[in-house]
């Protein structure tokens, strides 16, 4: 049985989402390619590790505002970072390892603590 707070949450949510779509408001969870940066980083082995790295990423962005979408298998963290209007700096600013390769928005860099 749902609580009454729970009900009432559940209709201000579907109420919100559904004036944004009135408003014609484009509410979106993916990345726009043009201004997103995917950063491959191989042989980052702990958790610790991986949360500074994602820390970094976060710090290098453009602005307050941000997105940051990260999976990880075995000792490679796959992140994708926006806004980031100047790959050319932004690959500057890693400090976290070796840049190996950049193909356009796509970064590989191996970890060194």
């Amino acid at each position: 049985m749902m609580s009454y707070t729970h009900s009432i949450v559940s209709g201000l949510v579907l109420v919100t989402l559904t004036l944004v779509g009135l408003a014609g408001c484009d509410l979106s969870v993916n990345h726009d390619p043009a201004t997103s940066v995917t950063v491959v980083v191989s042989g980052i082995e702990s958790e610790e590790s991986r949360q500074a790295v994602k820390s970094t990423l976060e710090d290098m962005t453009d602005g307050s505002g941000h997105m940051m979408s990260t999976s990880v298998r075995g000792s490679t963290m796959t992140t994708t970072v926006s806004p980031v209007s100047d790959v050319d700096s932004f690959l500057k600013k890693i400090d976290f390892g070796t840049v190996t390769n950049v193909d356009g928005r796509n970064i590989d860099v191996t970890y060194k603590p």
